[in-house]
């Protein structure tokens, strides 16, 4: 195999092992955020799905700068509880955006006159966060990263499979003097 050809199949690879190193700092975090942030009940006032829109810079084929925007979907509920003596009313939101219907299922479950266990931050009671435990919608980014992961090796294989096809292919061309 060429050295170029050998370089490029281990820049996917590397790639691949960074993204998985950061969906293990993803699961870690969210563990650490599990295990630290205490729990309290909260009855749920009013139910929804909120949505956003972020704005950011991509280049088109022909090296131009463009505007893109992408929506987000977040569940976010009214929520009414008790933190260290003192009551609060205020929105919790689950803190993962992704796509409507994930979200749309959450708001459902969520109904007003439910109780749900939310996570304080005690440095910022006034902001909890609502769904945080273990199931799937807590660590969907990281399954996401995961298969990322697995898509850059199969990229890292392919381009191995050319590389070595197209050095098999030329090397048996005649070769002819000048």
């Amino acid at each position: 195999m060429d050295a170029s050809v050998r370089v490029a199949v281990w820049s996917f690879y590397f790639l691949a092992g960074v993204v998985w190193l950061g969906s293990l700092v993803f699961i870690a975090y969210r563990i650490h955020q599990l295990r630290t942030l205490p729990v309290v009940d909260a009855e749920v006032i009013k139910a929804g799905t909120d949505s956003y829109v972020t704005r950011s810079y991509e280049t088109d084929t022909d090296g131009w700068s463009q505007e893109v925007y992408h929506r987000w979907y977040a569940a976010a509920v009214v929520v009414r509880y008790e933190y260290k003596g003192k009551q609060f009313i205020t929105e919790a939101r689950h803190d993962v955006a992704s796509s409507k219907w994930i979200q749309d299922r959450l708001a459902r479950k969520w109904k007003p006159g439910t109780r749900i266990r939310i996570r304080i931050d005690p440095a910022r009671p006034q902001e909890p966060l609502a769904g945080l435990g273990v199931n799937l919608n807590t660590f969907l980014p990281a399954f996401g990263l995961v298969a990322c992961g697995f898509i850059l090796v199969a990229m890292g294989y392919g381009v191995a499979r050319l590389g070595a096809f197209l050095t098999q292919l030329f090397d048996s061309l005649p070769r002819t003097r000048r």
